[in-house]
C-alpha cells in the first residue's frame, strides 16, 4: 500500500482508480460540450422563429399603412369627381 496516497486522500487507489477520475473528467467536459452546443441549437431556432414572426407582422403593418395611404387618395379623387364644395372652392 503506498502510505503517501493514503495520507493525503485517505483512501488509496491504483491506477484503476485514476484512469476512472480521469475517464470521468473526460466524459463530464464531452457531456458538457454536447449539451451547450444543444442549448446553443435550441436558442438560435427561437431567435429565428422570433425574427420571422416579427417580419411577417411589420410586413402586414406596412400592407395597411399603404392600404390606408391608398384609400385616402382614392377618397379625395372621388370626391373632388363629385365637386364638392371645399373651402378653396367655395367662392
Amino acid at each position: 500500500m503506498n502510505r503517501l496516497a493514503t495520507r493525503k486522500t485517505g483512501i488509496y487507489m491504483g491506477d484503476g482508480g485514476r484512469i476512472m477520475l480521469y475517464m470521468l473528467a473526460v466524459n463530464m467536459l464531452v457531456a458538457g460540450v454536447v449539451f451547450g452546443f444543444a442549448g446553443l441549437f435550441i436558442l438560435l431556432l427561437f431567435v429565428w422563429t422570433q425574427a420571422k414572426e416579427f417580419a411577417q407582422s411589420r410586413r402586414t403593418t406596412e400592407r395597411g399603412a399603404a392600404i390606408a395611404t391608398r384609400e385616402h387618395f382614392a377618397i379625395s379623387r372621388v370626391s373632388s369627381r363629385n365637386h364638392v364644395l371645399t373651402p378653396s372652392r367655395a367662392e
